[in-house]
């Protein structure tokens, strides 16, 4: 997942020693993490040169899959964190009343209907 996450900052800051610098760490981690990755999965990332970093086409597919892959796995741990809470559920209110026909009968009757159906998610 860090390796993921300094690959999106490089490509955002087309820099390591930038992408380093915001993220907290050192340059070599990050420039080492990222060159792991590349060897891991097989392709190449980044057009490395002295100006800097350039995404190539191959990168630039991976990154846009790796973005919306860290939004998904986001939104599923928000979502269990607002389950774990309580601040996500369901609530049904019914309302029992008499059925006025059976009123004068020796039995009483009650019907159920609900009316109330509240969802709250975050």
């Amino acid at each position: 997942m860090t390796a993921l996450i300094q690959v999106l900052a490089v490509a955002e800051h087309l820099s390591f020693h930038r992408a380093a610098r915001v993220l907290g760490v050192s340059q070599s981690s990050v420039s080492s993490r990222v060159k792991a990755l590349e060897d891991e999965l097989g392709i190449v990332l980044f057009d490395r040169n002295t100006r800097g970093v350039r995404v190539i086409a191959a990168g630039r597919r991976f990154l846009d899959q790796v973005h919306e892959a860290l939004g998904i796995l986001d939104h599923a741990v928000k979502m269990a964190r607002t389950q774990a809470r309580g601040e996500e559920g369901e609530l049904s209110i019914t309302v029992a009343f008499l059925n006025k026909q059976l009123e004068g009968s020796s039995c009483l009757a009650f019907c159920a209907a609900p009316v109330l159906h509240l969802r709250s998610v975050v």
